[in-house]
């Protein structure tokens, strides 16, 4: 019995506990048939529709692969487990990342013949595979079909949308439906909002006003949205801009990494692989945790600090490598002579 079987053996079963496992199979290096084949999970907790969603759901949007999602679909069927709404969106959103229209329609048609209604993540997963494929009236009219039938459109909708206008040019209907979303419905934009807006401002005054309005919706920016922007800003050979972004950057920065650290000492004290002992001793608090940072020595820094140096190297290198030849064709020509 290997390590996870023994785990199995000893858990106390519940349905969330299943369910619990089976979605961490799906994003860990847990392999899908030790859920499958535990004697307790297939005895007590039979898998149904909503334990094959999970699995399902993992390989699909968490992990992204269009192959095993279909092997878990048919797999459903062959265990004649019935597939609902979230079986179908979870199919779609993953055929819709892929760009795969043709197969996401197939789907979706297959969907409305078995009688099953779509819900608002079927029709998310529609207007995100339509407006990537360029079919900008297919994705509106698709929303105002979902609202129709009663469903409310969520912050994904818009923000599909949004980008899809966006990068087709439209701007001016991106901020009609960005007012649509804020005035009428109410939805608090996210970053996800604003980084298509910024990927076609052509101005910095544009891009600091983006950048206001963002932060006055309690939207901030984040180090993605500051890269995005810097990089833009060195395009432009605006230096001045990019080192105001730079600023206002680096304390998040600093914060962001530290947050990043103390979560890397919480989570290190858990994690332990099969035949390697764990990092962090079990029996020591987290607080008594500390990250090991190698620390350079005082000529590394002074290398690094003097660029002039890197050069002096490499013309040192090159002359050893030329004399080195040199020496070896006068060698040759030694034995030429020798030989004559």
């Amino acid at each position: 019995m290997d390590g996870h079987s023994h785990l199995l053996s000893r858990l106390a079963w519940t349905t969330s506990t299943a369910f619990s496992l089976l979605y961490a199979a799906t994003i860990t290096s847990l392999k899908l048939s030790t859920c499958f084949s535990a004697t307790h999970m297939c005895s007590h907790f039979p898998l149904n529709t909503k334990s094959f969603n999970i699995v399902l759901n993992g390989w699909a949007n968490i992990i992204g692969n269009p192959r095993n999602a279909e092997r878990i679909w048919a797999e459903m069927t062959n265990r004649g487990v019935s597939h609902d709404a979230i079986s179908y969106s979870c199919l779609i959103s993953c055929h819709s990342k892929s760009s795969n229209l043709t197969k996401v329609l197939t789907i979706f048609r297959r969907m409305k013949k078995l009688n099953v209604e779509p819900d608002t993540k079927v029709y998310n997963a529609l207007i995100y595979a339509l407006g990537k494929a360029g079919h900008l009236n297919e994705a509106i009219n698709l929303m105002k079909t979902m609202q129709e039938k009663g469903l409310v459109p969520t912050i994904v909708t818009y923000n599909s949308l949004i980008k899809t206008l966006c990068k087709a040019g439209e701007i001016d209907q991106a901020k009609h439906i960005l007012h649509q979303m804020m005035e009428q419905r109410g939805l608090v934009p996210t970053i996800q909002t604003y980084h298509p807006f910024f990927r076609v401002v052509t101005t910095a005054d544009r891009v600091f006003e983006l950048l206001e309005k963002m932060k006055s919706t309690g939207c901030s920016p984040n180090t993605d949205t500051y890269i995005m922007l810097i990089r833009k800003f060195c395009q432009w050979r605006q230096l001045d801009n990019v080192f105001k972004l730079w600023g206002e950057m680096k304390p998040r920065t600093e914060e962001m990494l530290q947050a990043w650290f103390s979560g890397k000492q919480q989570t290190s004290k858990f994690q332990s692989t099969d035949g390697e002992v764990d990092p962090v001793d079990r029996t020591q608090p987290a607080t008594n945790t500390k990250l090991e940072i190698h620390k350079k020595s005082p000529q590394e820094k002074d290398f690094r600090q003097q660029p002039e140096s890197h050069i002096s190297c490499k013309f040192h290198l090159a002359r050893g490598k030329a004399n080195d030849r040199g020496s070896v064709q006068g060698k040759k020509k030694e034995k030429r002579k020798l030989e004559r």
